[in-house]
């Protein structure tokens, strides 16, 4: 019987990064498989934090290895005031349920302030609890090129991908299938390093 794996997720991008990091037999639950609608407020100051409050949170309501993801995005020509950070999603003090389209166009009118483009750093954190409470922990980064120039369509939650050029290999995010996106790869190496064990 495949291990059972709880996302501490209800965003429909992390469970299908997710999904596809995952590549040997697991099953995946979400929340909304298990009928469980947690309001969890992200009060931590750091994507790590962030990744642990919800596994936790998510591992005390059921008692299920619960992995929990959270990101961040520091953006180089940006002002301090101006830096995502942790609230990718809500820059600037945006709204926290801005729609995918006012988050793109926050981005370009940015970029364009600056030149047009630059260079960024992208920060995933993760975090792994399992039965007896133990917690596993994770933080990994890369470097893209955010710029002006849009090239294909980002799926529902994925608002930059069309403006985010990975440098080495001059495709954009958009064009990438999920399991060649690089927190895939990351966290698939972490699940392997840390569920095997269970």
């Amino acid at each position: 019987m495949a291990l059972k794996l709880l996302l501490g997720t209800t965003n429909p991008v992390k469970i299908e990064i997710v999904r596809a990091a995952v590549d040997w037999p697991l099953e995946l639950l979400t929340p909304a498989d298990l009928n469980l609608a947690l309001e969890i407020p992200e009060t931590g100051q750091t994507t790590l934090e962030n990744a642990e409050i919800k596994a936790r949170a998510y591992f005390e309501r059921t008692n299920l290895p619960t992995l929990a993801i959270d990101g961040g995005l520091w953006v180089e020509k940006f002002s301090a005031e101006n830096q995502p950070g942790v609230r990718v999603k809500r820059p600037a003090g945006g709204a926290e349920n801005a729609s995918d389209e006012a988050v793109l166009e926050f981005y370009i009118r940015e970029l364009q302030k600056v030149g047009g483009e630059s260079l960024c750093n992208w920060e995933g954190s993760l975090a792994l609890v399992i039965p007896g409470g133990r917690l596993f922990s994770s933080t990994f980064s890369f470097q893209t090129l955010l710029t002006t120039k849009v090239r294909g369509k980002a799926l529902p939650g994925v608002a930059l991908a069309p403006i985010t050029l990975d440098p080495a290999t001059g495709r954009y995010h958009s064009e990438l299938a999920w399991d060649e996106r690089p927190d895939v790869l990351w966290i698939r190496r972490f699940l392997r390093s840390h569920l095997e064990q269970l």
